[in-house]
Formats: structure tokens, C-alpha cells, sequence
């Protein structure tokens, strides 16, 4: 409903354009779903760097979507892969390379999943902890920010993804599941909202992933 509600749509434009010094909670977010992969100047991770490191949040919860999806889930695993069954935007498929040369092959999700999975469940919205953020930007986007996050050591910032399921209007074009995006944000928010305790409490860190 949102979306056509011009007093709203006016206020957020503003609130995105002038959000770095200003008196506004809002935090601009780019739509990394236009992105490519890789390092370059329009890469999703070239977009995201310099808002993590102006901000030095505490966690980061990166959101992706997934038309396979039935329920939020909250993955555990990205692999160093890049391995995409269709081209990106500038037509280009990359198979079977490493999204970086001399890491690991998997870095775990460090933020306390199991508890932010059951504050999302009890809003009522299904969720699902997840071995599979895919071969594609999602697990890119995962896997580079968990290897940032850890070479920085003790300064470093809790790191995840979530994967939300596609729209209802999406799926009647495409096919697959699908979840109401009110269901899909309470239940997301109801996850960040149980971080955000853990964060102020102390006790965040340390969940088996």
C-alpha cells in the first residue's frame, strides 16, 4: 500500500538522500539486486563497504531473496564459490571460481541465529535455519562479509544473511513459493529486535551457528 502513497514515498526519497548527518534513524540501503558480483565499482560488495565502515555497526544482517523460499531463512554457511547458472547484468556467467583466492572454503554466520529464528517464529511468519545461501551474489555478498568481519579481529562485527521468500505477485509471474511482505518484515524485525537484546546484554556472541 506503500508504494503508492506519494506522502510517503516523498519523505523516504528525502530521508535517503540526506541521510548521512542528519537526525533521521533512516540508514541508506542500496538495492543490491542490480549489482555484480566481484570487487569493481559496480559491485553489490563495492556498494556495501563504505557504509559498513561509516557506520562500525555491532552485527550486520544482510537480506537477499529467494524465489525457492517458502519461510525466512536464516543461513548458516557461504561458501567461497562463485558458480551462477545465469549471467549477471553485464552478461557475464562465472563458473566454478573462488569468490576469494587463499581463503577458507566456508565461513560460518556469526550471529546468534537460533535465537533470532525463534523471535521470528513466534510473530506467526515460518522460518528455517538454512546450509545453502546458493552459488550466486547472496553467498558472494555472505561469504565476503564474513571474511572482512574476520580480519578484523576483535573489532569485528557479528555477520549473517537471510534469505525472505519472493512475493506473492512475483510468484504469479515466475512461479514458486511465496510469503506477504507483511509477514516476511514482522518477522524479520522480530529477529533484529531479539539481536538488538542480545547486543545490549552482552551476550550475543558465542551461539553455535
Amino acid at each position: 500500500k506503500l508504494r503508492r502513497n506519494k506522502k510517503f514515498i516523498k519523505e523516504r526519497d528525502y530521508y535517503f538522500k540526506h541521510y548521512v548527518g542528519t537526525p533521521t534513524s533512516f540508514i541508506k540501503l542500496y538495492n543490491l539486486s542490480h549489482q555484480l558480483g566481484g570487487v569493481g565499482s559496480t559491485s553489490a560488495w563495492s556498494k556495501f563497504l563504505p557504509v559498513q565502515s561509516f557506520f562500525k555497526p555491532d552485527a550486520i544482517v544482510a537480506l537477499g531473496e529467494s524465489a525457492k523460499a517458502d519461510r525466512v531463512h536464516f543461513e548458516r554457511v557461504a561458501v567461497n564459490l562463485r558458480d551462477s547458472r545465469i549471467a549477471d547484468n553485464e552478461g557475464v556467467q562465472v563458473v566454478g571460481l573462488p569468490v576469494l583466492s587463499l581463503a577458507p572454503d566456508e565461513f560460518f554466520a556469526t550471529l546468534p541465529l537460533r535465537t533470532m529464528m525463534a523471535a521470528c517464529e513466534r510473530t506467526g511468519t515460518p522460518a528455517a535455519l538454512s546450509m545453502s545461501a546458493g552459488t550466486f551474489l547472496c553467498n558472494e555478498l555472505m561469504f565476503r562479509l564474513l571474511a572482512h568481519e574476520m580480519s578484523r579481529g576483535g573489532e569485528s562485527a557479528l555477520a549473517g544473511f537471510l534469505h525472505v521468500p519472493q512475493l506473492p505477485e512475483q510468484a504469479a509471474l515466475r512461479g514458486g513459493p511465496s510469503m506477504a511482505i507483511e509477514h516476511a518484515a514482522r518477522g524479520v524485525h522480530a529477529a533484529i529486535e531479539a539481536l538488538a537484546e542480545l547486543l545490549t546484554a552482552g551476550t550475543a556472541r558465542g551461539e553455535t551457528p
